[in-house]
């Protein structure tokens, strides 16, 4: 790179990260008009800093219950547990709060916490859970910036193309996916072919990240042993998680929402697994305590979610309401697309462009989620030997993704009987009995659809993909081979189906715990926080959390060694040791 060429990017991208900064202050500084009394925050600023000036008086009202509510224990112990809380939404960090004080107690150990500068919430939110020791992670003054950005642009000087930028590492920290994987979601642009401004820019926080947090493990967090975190993918989230791994430090990550789980991480092999994916070990164990008896009543439970028309649907973000969607059989959707009967039906399960592309880690036949969607309505065009339905991300239109293939679909569907977009005003549940086979690139569709006897083929790392009964396509020759007979299927063994029954059986009941101290709660910006915190308030009216499932449940999990908090007693199995912390 000539020194002509470094410059203009340096100055280009400076421009970019000042922009960027100036904007994160005036959003702060807008917090501080609507939400914060003035007078108490100087007064907190410079007198008192255990003066709360938030005006939300059900905020208020939750911290002084919730003082009351813990009993603050100084354990003799030079080891600590770290919560953090990068992200500012009440239902995270009140969970992670809940988490840490839980493990806290049965490891006897004082927990610490890391807050961003100016996250008055958190810091008022861990006070009231005893929490009194809080760092925080300033922003980078602008000298370390300009070095952030200069270290940035020199480590990219010879990168060709995203696939070396995915590549590239600080350290062993894996740096360069994760922050194209941050890129991807927060500027909402699903893919990229070369290296923007942009991404040198995010680049030049993830290092910047990386320097803050390595040297705040290595001084200040020097005795965590635990560290309690929600999120393991974005940065600076990610890069946290992996330098934890990095430094031996247990990390408890947060599976759910209102019913919950801790997955726990206890090496560096661990660093792409993601958080509910459960061990063989554990899968087995469970499978061997499932009597016929057992199976046909779990079976029952997902007839009535299809007959609901609840099943395969994301109901985390209650977009769709279910009364009112129709059903259509498989001989009207012959009709209504006249399709020949002797065709059989295949379903392509988009994803989100713009989420998960990388919460397995590196992928093993699509650069993301773009790539692969491009790949396939390409294939479809040409495979004419069977019928395809195009069946949209139920929450796609949330992330507001900058390009989504509308117009290809569109134009794919006009000059190809042969493919057709499935109406939203039907009911996913129609599907089951609609597709004779299904595709994804690593969706939960590839394991709902076998659980109802209907085989699917996926391609990259899953939440399924370490089962030893699935089996997924390893690379592109056999991708396009598999794609050849797709007219040829058959209903699946029913072995299959009913350890992938299970398997969705452990996902949604065994591995969520309810929290009792937790509000039910949307994982949305949009959330009504006076609402959730009177709810947060309400559930404060008891006497201790000894009876909360979840602690309970949770003090079994560290007993026994296991990699995930698990409700057993909805099947009535008494927990093992299992030590499946890895496979």
């Amino acid at each position: 790179m000539s020194f002509l060429h470094f410059a203009k990017n340096f100055f280009i991208c400076l421009f970019i990260l000042e922009k960027k900064n100036l904007s994160l202050k005036i959003q702060y500084f807008n917090f501080i008009i609507n939400e914060i009394n003035i007078i108490k925050y100087f007064y907190y600023k410079f007198f008192d800093k255990n003066l709360n000036p938030i005006k939300s008086k059900k905020f208020k009202e939750y911290l002084r219950k919730n003082k009351k509510f813990w009993k603050n224990e100084n354990f003799q112990n030079d080891n600590k547990i770290l919560v953090e809380n990068f992200i500012n939404h009440p239902g995270y960090t009140l969970s992670n709060a809940i988490c840490a004080n839980y493990l806290g107690k049965i490891y006897k150990k004082n927990t610490i916490a890391l807050i961003r500068e100016g996250d008055l919430k958190a810091e008022f939110i861990f006070k009231s859970f005893s929490i009194n020791e809080i760092y925080k992670i300033k922003s980078p003054n602008f000298l370390f910036r300009l070095k952030s950005l200069y270290k940035a642009i020199k480590m990219l000087s010879s990168v060709k193309d995203i696939n070396h930028f995915c590549k590239l590492k600080l350290n062993n920290i894996e740096i360069g996916l994760s922050t194209y994987d941050t890129f991807i979601r927060y500027t909402k642009i699903p893919t990229l072919n070369k290296v923007s401004f942009e991404l040198i820019v995010l680049f030049s926080h993830a290092i910047s990240s990386y320097f803050f947090l390595r040297n705040f493990l290595e001084t200040d967090g020097k005795n965590i042993k635990i560290s309690v975190q929600s999120e393991t993918v974005f940065n600076p989230l990610n890069i946290f998680f992996q330098i934890c791994l990095q430094k031996k430090i247990d990390v408890f990550a947060r599976c759910g929402e209102n019913e919950i789980s801790l997955r726990r991480y206890t090496n560096w092999s661990q660093r792409h697994d993601y958080r509910y994916n459960i061990s063989n070990k554990f899968f087995k164990f469970i499978e061997k305590k499932i009597s016929n008896d057992k199976y046909n009543k779990i079976n029952l439970i997902y007839q009535k979610k299809k007959k609901n028309l609840k099943y395969g649907f994301d109901t985390k973000i209650p977009l769709v309401n279910y009364s009112k969607l129709k059903l259509i059989n498989r001989d009207q959707i012959l009709k209504s697309f006249n399709w020949h009967k002797n065709k059989k039906i295949i379903v392509f399960f988009m994803n989100v462009l713009i989420d998960r592309n990388f919460h397995n880690g590196p992928r093993l036949n699509f650069k993301d989620n773009y790539s692969w969607t491009k790949y396939i309505l390409d294939k479809m065009s040409k495979i004419k030997n069977v019928n395809w339905i195009i069946k949209k991300h139920p929450i796609q239109n949330l992330y507001n993704s900058t390009f989504n293939f509308e117009n290809e679909i569109k134009e794919i569907c006009q000059n190809n009987k042969h493919i057709k977009v499935y109406p939203e005003k039907f009911s996913n549940s129609c599907l089951l009995d609609i597709a004779d086979k299904i595709i994804t690139s690593h969706g939960t569709a590839g394991i709902e659809y076998p659980a109802h006897g209907v085989e699917s083929l996926f391609v990259e790392k899953s939440l399924y993909s370490n089962m030893h009964f699935n089996k997924i396509i390893k690379s592109k020759k056999e991708l396009v081979n598999k794609l050849k007979k797709l007219s040829y299927t058959n209903r699946l063994k029913i072995n299959i189906k009913k350890k992938s029954l299970i398997f969705l059986y452990i996902q949604d009941f065994i591995i969520k715990v309810n929290c009792s101290l937790l509000p039910i709660y949307l994982i949305s910006r949009k959330i009504d926080q006076e609402k959730f915190w009177k709810e947060a308030s309400q559930r404060l009216n008891k006497k201790d959390y000894f009876n909360d499932n979840f602690f309970k449940m949770l003090q079994k999990q560290i007993k026994y060694k296991m990699r995930h908090t698990s409700n057993l007693e909805t099947l009535r199995i008494k927990p093992a040791y299992l030590n499946d912390f890895s496979d």
